[in-house]
């Protein structure tokens, strides 16, 4: 059974992406990466979502961290890893996923008492 996703109830992660902090971008890839392992998006789900040069880009120019940035513009050859090295593929998601707790780790706790607005409009 499939979930519905509309609704009148909206949920937003802030109005623009570079209002959300590194540590939530990342807390997106690592779901991302997770829910890609066990095949429950597809990868071009995953582009849509957060792994697309677009965002690479528009993380650049928000002067976010580079290594959240390279983070991300790894996980965007994720297809072609899949596409031409699929024996390579379940370890590229394990090694990301691994780096990705590894910078979580140096991050402070984030002291925003909300993440998500709900816009019920």
């Amino acid at each position: 059974m499939k979930l519905n996703t509309g609704g009148a109830i909206q949920m937003i992660l802030e109005k623009n992406i570079d209002m959300v902090s590194e540590r939530a971008i990342l807390l997106m890839a690592l779901g991302s990466l997770q829910a890609l392992e066990h095949q429950a998006i597809t990868i071009d789900e995953s582009q849509r979502i957060l792994f697309s040069p677009y965002i690479s880009t528009h993380l650049e120019k928000n002067k976010v961290n580079e290594r959240v940035i390279d983070i991300i513009i790894e996980c965007c050859e994720l297809e072609d890893i899949f596409e031409l090295i699929p024996t390579k593929y379940m370890q590229t998601l394990q090694i990301l996923q691994n780096r990705i707790i590894e910078i979580l780790k140096q991050y402070d706790e984030e002291t925003r008492k909300r993440w998500v607005i709900i816009d019920e409009e």
